[in-house]
């Protein structure tokens, strides 16, 4: 994927006045954000910082108030909050379900801190990233839209109107910037579909607009009298139940969210009017005899209010995008930014990406080639502005990092009170290139995000400016269709993919796209692979015969196998007679051949589809031989706390077989599964090892159920600690339940403490309940078991779950580990990758690795001194002999 990335700059915005969010119209200003200037020239909201915590504390934050203050049940973490006062510790993605990416990259843990708002940012931003438990910390940054009103343009020098299909929209004669990417050809061939929603991350939207209302997106879970409309009241008239349907984390949300007030109407309000320009641009309701037009030609408009008076909130943004991805939008415009990378947006973007959304972001309106974010991100298209000769407009930023042009300037659009202006900027540009990205997917429905992408940049026309043969344009101005009447051109390597393995046959692949609208018929394509020297180490070519327009075909080449280890490049490109545009008719890739003895090349369990439920499952590995001889070794396996070994007998050189693990039973919770093959002398053993993070819920036909014990887990010290464990309501109404807890001891199968508490619970809800304190003196294996209890419910086997754990002196709960001895130096160790820890191998040594928390995970003997494969964060180790404690130290593992 080529690079991409938004640009923005801190210009006020004046917009017209528009209409309030209730509605009614001629309501006064938006009231100001409480605004911090940092040093840095950062403008933030003043009491609030965005952290991110290291993944191993998942599940351990149990938010509670104690004298007005938050505190989250880790000690490291209360004291910071006690210091400066917390009184908010929100989880900035509510979705009660995270996708196994969000969980993968940690992003259901990014929180925003509130407090005081006379406190320094700086320093509370400072202190919490000084914790080894924070991965970082940042404001709550205010960034600066970049669109603005202008004057009504002189009429002359408009596109000349083409005669291919055109709306009604009786001011569409002065959308010059329509016809000059060629949206009516583009409509010849279609119109926007319903079923693709777009979003544009801005103050809101007039949503009641006469040229907005049938476009929007319509969450029909919550639209309670199904008349597909949203209707701000409380039933039986309205949608505002109070309940979430759709169990996302919010309530009634028919058409989107205000993230900036937490409710379900996101109205853009007072004076405010960047978000209803914008919306009107990428997507006003076209062909209904009133206003304009748009380039999708009616996709549908998830409606996101993120900001308010020219100004959108970092956190307001990223729990936009985090609301938005899982409810299925397809492109998304980020029409502001910032000179400085904010991580957490970073994730978001690259989130948003890798789930298969496109995210498009304004290029600024400084003029100059300075880097603006989130653009500068992976996983944004940046877009510049230009003007109708296609020269970039004076106020657009450029440089190398752009991806395309749109028209910027003079765009025709909707404001408040039923309104039309005309403004210019950016914003216009970005949101422009979303609403066409919006028409892609319902021409093409079929198409990924990284075709759009290449479909986007392939259809650009070339500028006259002199900055685009200089490559500070992208690759061009947008175009919606080609401009000659058939164009083939290759869209995307699939195979050889960026790392492929030598010795094995792969069969170079290519996505061929006719973006015409005739036959093509003769098409030469070609394929050649070279090494660093430009040496053709291998060619092939095909015909293809007969290509409709608009279609997609996929050619296959000749076998080849890959030798060796090298940095190779590929080339493909189509070819017929009389082609004038043959410098768009070529693409081109690089990958690693790389070597390997043994590798694990995928893993599944024997439960299918994307959600795993309680009940028992197979590890499902698929293992192939690169090496020279026939190897026997073994697979090891393990969820959690429990392992498994299996011996593949005999793998021959050049074959893969899939091999199952042992029965495990799956429990309700979230799991690191690792899968890791051990060959003796492997040289390449940093292929042989896997992990990843996964799910597992409720069964869909509960009443009631036990989702995870929290504590007693892992290894418990001989301290009292308070046994917890988290419920939930799947039934269809509320209901008082009684939860029991009891911990055995499993050698002597005598259980050594129990407890029950009534509980409430609610429909669609999780509860944490705490049980009486526990103290277990008696050092070995205990099991604890949770369960809730319905009377009547049909599914009662669901409700029981439990797991095992340890008792051990010495090792804390919470926090960092209570290890002996006393007034141990803990100053971190930084380490990359492999820990080695000196125990000889003649006494009765050994060490013991363990989480944050005091969680036991790994234990070490004499001869095993060295520490692979453990997922980066912040460890502690404890080096015992004779069953005492020698020394303890914190270590940081980095990649």
């Amino acid at each position: 994927m080529s690079r991409m990335l938004l640009l923005s700059v801190l210009v006020l915005v004046s917009t017209a006045s528009g209409q309030d969010r209730n509605p009614p119209s001629g309501a006064g200003p938006v009231p100001a954000l409480p605004v911090v200037h940092l040093p840095s020239g950062e403008e933030c909201i003043a009491g609030q910082v965005i952290i991110k915590l290291d993944k191993s504390l998942r599940g351990s934050i149990e938010s509670a108030v104690r004298e007005g203050i938050i505190q989250v049940g880790v000690p490291v973490l209360d004291k910071l909050c006690r210091r400066f006062g917390v009184t908010g510790f929100q989880r900035i993605m509510r979705h009660p379900r995270p996708s196994r990416l969000a969980l993968n990259m940690g992003l259901d843990m990014q929180y925003l801190l509130s407090f005081d708002a006379s406190l320094d940012v700086q320093q509370v931003i400072q202190e919490f990233e000084d914790s080894p438990l924070v991965d970082h910390a940042c404001p709550n940054a205010l960034l600066t839209l970049h669109g603005q009103t202008g004057t009504v343009p002189p009429q002359e020098g408009l596109s000349p109107l083409v005669p291919y299909d055109t709306p009604d929209d009786p001011r569409y004669s002065e959308q010059w910037h329509l016809p000059h990417i060629r949206a009516p050809r583009a409509w010849d061939i279609a119109h926007g579909d319903s079923n693709v929603a777009i979003a544009v991350l801005d103050v809101g939207l007039k949503w009641n607009h006469p040229d907005h209302a049938a476009n929007l997106w319509i969450n029909s879970a919550e639209d309670i009298n199904a008349n597909g409309r949203f209707d701000p009241q409380p039933p039986p008239d309205g949608d505002l139940d109070g309940l979430d349907q759709d169990r996302n984390g919010y309530a009634d949300d028919v058409i989107g969210w205000d993230f900036m007030q937490g409710d379900p109407n996101p109205m853009e309000q007072g004076n405010d009017n960047h978000g209803t320009m914008g919306y009107g641009t990428a997507n006003a309701v076209t062909d209904n005899d009133t206003g304009i037009a748009a380039p999708p030609w009616n996709v549908s408009n998830m409606v996101l209010r993120c900001g308010q008076n020219g100004y959108v909130s970092l956190n307001a943004a990223i729990a936009a995008i985090y609301y938005a991805v899982p409810q299925g939008v397809w492109s998304v415009s980020m029409p502001w930014g910032s000179t400085r990378p904010y991580q957490p947006l970073a994730d978001a973007c690259l989130f948003m990406w890798q789930s298969g959304a496109l995210g498009v972001g304004s290029a600024g309106s400084s003029g100059n080639e300075t880097r603006m974010y989130p653009a500068a991100h992976e996983g944004v298209i940046a877009v510049a502005a230009s003007d109708r000769n296609d020269y970039k407009t004076s106020f657009s930023n450029y440089g190398t990092w752009i991806d395309v042009c749109a028209p910027g300037i003079d765009l025709l659009t909707t404001t408040g009170n039923s309104g039309y202006t005309f403004w210019s900027g950016t914003s216009a540009s970005c949101d422009l290139v979303t609403g066409v990205l919006g028409w892609f997917k319902s021409a093409y429905p079929g198409i990924d995000n990284d075709s759009a992408l290449a479909l986007l940049q392939n259809l650009c026309d070339s500028m006259p400016d002199p900055l685009y043969l200089q490559g500070k344009l992208g690759a061009g101005r947008i175009a919606m269709a080609s401009d000659i009447s058939r164009s083939v051109r290759p869209e995307k390597i699939l195979s050889p993919s960026s790392v492929v393995d030598s010795g094995m046959p792969i069969t170079p692949r290519i996505v061929v796209r006719n973006i015409g609208d005739e036959t093509a018929d003769s098409i030469d394509i070609h394929f050649i692979i070279d090494d660093q020297m430009d040496r053709v180490i291998y060619a092939d070519s095909t015909y293809l015969l007969n290509m409709p327009g608009p279609s997609v075909e996929t050619i296959m080449f000749t076998p080849w196998v890959a030798v060796g280890r090298d940095s190779l490049g590929c080339m493909a490109w189509t070819f017929w007679s009389g082609d004038s545009y043959v410098h768009d008719d070529t693409i081109a890739s690089r990958f690693l051949v790389r070597v390997r003895d043994i590798a694990i090349l995928d893993v599944k369990f024997s439960q299918t589809g994307e959600t795993l439920y309680p009940d028992t499952a197979r590890i499902l590995a698929h293992l192939a031989n690169y090496g020279n001889v026939t190897l026997r070794f073994p697979l090891l396996t393990n969820i959690g706390m429990m392992f498994d070994t299996v011996w593949v007998e005999s793998l021959a050189p050049g074959e893969s077989l899939w091999v199952a693990s042992d029965t495990y039973r799956l429990r309700v919770g979230v799991w690191v599964c690792n899968v890791r093959v051990s060959v003796a002398g492997d040289l390449h053993p940093e292929n042989n090892d896997t992990s990843f993070v996964f799910y597992v819920r409720g069964a869909i036909d509960k009443d009631v159920a036990c989702e995870e014990i929290l504590v007693p887990s892992g290894v418990m010290d001989t301290l009292p600690f308070l046994p917890r464990a988290r419920y939930a309501n799947y039934g269809t109404s509320d209901v008082t339940c009684t939860t029991y807890c009891r911990i055995e001891d499993t050698v002597t199968d005598v259980i050594v403490y129990s407890d029950r508490v009534p509980v409430l619970l609610v429909v669609g809800d999780t509860l944490t309940v705490a049980y009486r304190p526990c103290t277990l003196k008696v050092e070995g294996p205990y099991m604890v078991a949770c369960s809730i209890h319905l009377v009547g419910d049909q599914n009662w086997l669901n409700n029981f779950i439990h797991q095992g754990f340890r008792v051990g002196a010495g090792v804390g709960i919470e926090g960092e580990p209570k290890l002996k001895p006393k007034g141990v130096a803990l100053e971190p160790t930084v380490v990359r990758g492999i820990l080695a820890i000196p125990l000889a191998a003649d006494r009765r040594q050994r060490a013991t690795l363990h989480d944050p928390t005091g969680r036991l995970v790994m234990v070490l003997k004499p001869g095993d001194n060295v520490i692979r494969h453990v997922t980066p964060g912040v460890y502690f180790v404890r080096t015992a002999e004779g069953g005492s404690t020698s020394a303890v130290r914190k270590v940081v593992i980095q990649r």
